[in-house]
């Protein structure tokens, strides 16, 4: 993921690329996906281990893009990164336990589309032209429709 994201340059494009990313590796490497997701995310002591550490390394990308579309005022500035990251990853890693447990969907990186969609609605700026944001000292920023 990280190799392709360099040729990448917009954000919602390198968003697309991790969610399918994770979406294929997890599908080509079943096993892998078992013992990590059902087994050993639940597990302290895989939360302490080095290997661990690589994995939440590879979910720092998730939130290294929110943070370069919120610098380039194409997503939203008052979302929380590590949430985006949690609301990615959730989608994905239900989705797969699902496909593990119960064998649908039939094939996991058929939703890419639709994660990649769900996740934009959720944190791109409005591109309505009517669209205006009212900041007032001491309060928080709001959206208003013209």
């Amino acid at each position: 993921m990280l190799e392709i994201s360099r040729y990448l340059l917009s954000p919602q494009e390198k968003l697309r690329a991790i969610i399918q990313g994770y979406l294929e590796f997890y599908e080509r490497n079943r096993m892998y996906t078992s013992v990590v997701l059902l087994t050993l995310k639940g597990n302290r002591n895989f939360l302490k281990s080095p290997a661990y550490a690589v994995v939440r390394e590879a979910s720092r990308s998730v939130v290294d893009v929110f943070n370069q579309g919120v610098t380039e005022g194409v997503f939203r500035d008052d979302i929380d990164g590590y949430l985006v990251r949690n609301m990615v990853l959730g989608f994905i890693e239900h989705l797969t336990i699902q496909w593990l447990l119960v064998g649908r969907p039939e094939r996991i990186s058929d939703y890419r589309d639709r994660i990649f969609d769900m996740v934009i609605k959720a944190i791109e700026k409005p591109k309505d032209e009517d669209w205006l944001e009212i900041k007032v000292k001491g309060m928080a920023p709001v959206g208003v429709k013209e």
